[in-house]
């Protein structure tokens, strides 16, 4: 398995349940009810998947990330503030499930987020990798996972 992509926005009106509604919205599958009702203040998780390849993402909504990132990588988070043109506010962690080709389904996952809200993509490898939606898309028209892309490339 690769690494996780996480995705971070800007969008302040964004609830945990808008999230998992959307990711319904573009064919995932929300993992967790309760009475056959989704249970949206508990854990909740997302699955994505791309059924002629089987392959699988799961996504998490995660109100810590950017609480963690403040205290432990301010840098970072003030790069991705930079990028965003505003505070980030959510981050989303999609984290590949099934095979390293999964990655690119990740980028797709990636893509959709920032076609509805203002994201930017992240690879918190080191050094971290920070991909706007223009990046993102350029990655996927050449068939390029988002962690085995070289930033000194021209695609980007």
């Amino acid at each position: 398995m690769g690494s996780d992509l996480a995705v971070v926005t800007s969008e302040e009106k964004l609830s945990k349940k808008d999230f998992m509604l959307f990711i319904q919205s573009v064919g995932g599958t929300i993992s967790q009810s309760v009475g056959g009702k989704i249970d949206f203040e508990g854990f909740c998780e997302g699955y994505f998947n791309d059924e002629k390849t089987g392959q699988q993402l799961i996504i998490f909504f995660d109100p810590t990330a950017l609480r963690s990132l403040a205290e432990d990588e301010p840098e970072t988070l003030e790069h991705i503030a930079t990028m965003l043109g505003a505070k980030p506010q959510h981050c989303f962690i999609i984290e590949p499930l099934s095979n390293p080709s999964s990655n690119l389904l990740a980028v797709d996952f990636a893509i959709l987020c920032a076609q509805k809200w203002p994201c930017i993509g992240w690879n918190p490898t080191d050094p971290p990798s920070f991909f706007t939606l223009e990046q993102l898309l350029r990655l996927q028209r050449a068939g390029i996972s988002f962690d085995s892309c070289d930033l000194n490339m021209d695609l980007l």
